[in-house]
Formats: structure tokens, C-alpha cells, sequence
């Protein structure tokens, strides 16, 4: 159940504090301003960089990629956005965002590389239908046993009567973007 407390303790250690209030049925709290604040007059906006992809083309530099970005991993994997064989696939992390190109899918060590990595983070992996992610991950070989957390299932835990809600529904309803 949403109640228990691992899974209440998940959502704590990964930041998710208004979906955690919500469980709880307490009021979310306010969003908290973004580091990166400008002085206009007597008071400050907010201006957001969001961080400009890296563009991982070859087997070493994902590798980097993941040592160098620590923590929780976000996925995203879209086959209507590549093609069959090398499907558009997108890793984040709180230091930094990368596109797989598409020549990965096609290198002999890639496969093997990316499991490895995804399996040894699996407990922090968050994604977005976790159900369609391990299908298209599947179609190409890439078995995983399980991702950490699935926003697409705390979604129906928290509103159950309303369609499959889409990421961007989701931002725009808990986050405000």
C-alpha cells in the first residue's frame, strides 16, 4: 500500500515532498525558489537553465557519464522518437542530462554496458511507465528485472479515477511547470 513505510521512506530520500504529502493527506508544500536567482528591484525571480544534453555517441563516454552522475537516474525511452532498432533514449540525473545516440544501439559492447549500469541502480532508477520503458528496453535485448520507481503507478495511487496521466500532465499538476 502507498502507506507503508518503505514506500513512503522512497519517496522522502528521492525529493518527491509534494507526492509524500499527498500520501500522508497533508497540504504540498510551497515550492522552493531554484538556485539560480536574479535581483530585479526589491525582489528576486527565478531564472531556470535547464542543462543542455550531452550527446553520448560511443560506449566510453556513457560509461563516463554514469560515473560521473551519481544518485538518482531518471529514464526515458521512446521508440516513436528513434526507430525499431535504436530507439530515443534519455538518462538524467540531478548533475546532468544525456541523449544516447543512435549509433550506440549498433556497437557490440553497448548492450552489455548499459545493463550492467542500469541493473547496478536499479533501486534508484525512476521512470515513466515503467510497463512501456522494459518493453522497449526488451525489444532490444535489454532485459531489466526492475526499476526503482515509477511516477505513471504513484500517480494512480494518488488518483486512481483519472486516465493514465503523462509526464508532462504530471509536471504541470504537482510541480507547475
Amino acid at each position: 500500500t502507498p502507506q507503508s513505510e518503505d514506500f513512503l521512506a522512497f519517496l522522502e530520500r528521492y525529493g518527491f515532498r509534494s507526492l509524500l504529502a499527498m500520501v500522508k493527506g497533508e497540504k504540498p508544500p510551497k515550492q522552493q525558489p531554484a538556485p539560480l536567482l536574479r535581483k530585479e528591484s526589491s525582489r528576486a525571480t527565478i531564472q531556470v537553465a535547464p542543462l543542455p544534453p550531452q550527446e553520448l555517441t560511443k560506449v566510453e563516454e556513457l560509461d563516463a557519464w554514469f560515473v560521473n552522475n551519481i544518485g538518482p537516474l531518471a529514464i526515458f525511452v521512446a521508440s516513436s522518437e528513434g526507430d525499431m532498432f535504436a530507439p530515443d533514449m534519455w538518462l538524467g540525473s540531478r548533475d546532468g542530462v544525456a541523449r544516447l545516440s543512435g549509433r550506440l544501439w549498433q556497437e557490440q559492447t553497448f548492450l552489455k554496458t548499459i545493463k550492467h549500469h542500469l541493473e547496478t541502480r536499479a533501486e534508484e532508477t525512476v521512470c515513466h511507465g515503467a510497463k512501456d520503458l522494459l518493453h522497449t528496453l526488451a525489444h532490444q535485448s535489454l532485459r531489466l528485472a526492475k526499476v526503482g520507481f515509477d511516477t505513471q503507478i504513484a500517480a494512480y495511487l494518488i488518483e486512481a479515477n483519472t486516465a493514465e496521466p503523462s509526464l508532462e500532465d504530471l509536471a504541470k499538476q504537482y510541480l507547475g511547470y
